[in-house]
């Protein structure tokens, strides 16, 4: 989720009634300002070696506490604030149970040589190598 978000385009606000200081610059109210989450998830002070996929990256073990810590307040994946996707909770539960559940009950392969492609169109759309799933025999069924 950190590598593909979903969304590829600025999240906008407007500013509110008499302006706001972003970055040290005064910005006047009602101007659209937003951030990109592609370049936030991808930011090498907060995630090192931001293009590799590293899991580990978010184990404690080991790790500066401090770095952690900014690496979850980072995460951009679905927004943040007031303003977080109203479908967060339900997508990780959909996420903690799907994927689980595909590993432990199919075997899956990468067919062809295709290069993976993400365009982006306010929600990125991927196109990938055919990906192949055969159902693994289970102990104790027929």
């Amino acid at each position: 989720m950190r590598l593909y978000l979903s969304v590829g385009l600025l999240l906008e606000r407007h500013v509110p009634a008499g302006g706001a200081v972003i970055c040290g610059k005064h910005i006047p109210e009602g101007t659209i300002v937003g951030v990109n989450p592609w370049v936030t998830q991808h930011d090498p002070e907060v995630f090192p070696n931001p293009e590799v996929f590293e899991p580990e990256r978010w184990l404690a073990t080991g790790k500066n506490k401090e770095q952690l810590a900014m690496m979850e307040r980072s995460f951009f994946s679905f927004g943040a604030g007031s303003r977080v996707c109203i479908g967060k909770n339900i997508s990780l539960i959909e996420i903690r149970k799907i994927i689980p559940q595909l590993l432990r009950d199919f075997d899956m392969s990468i067919e062809g040589d295709k290069e993976w492609i993400v365009k982006n169109v306010w929600f990125t759309q991927q196109q990938m190598p055919l990906c192949v799933l055969k159902r693994r025999k289970r102990h104790g069924t027929g």
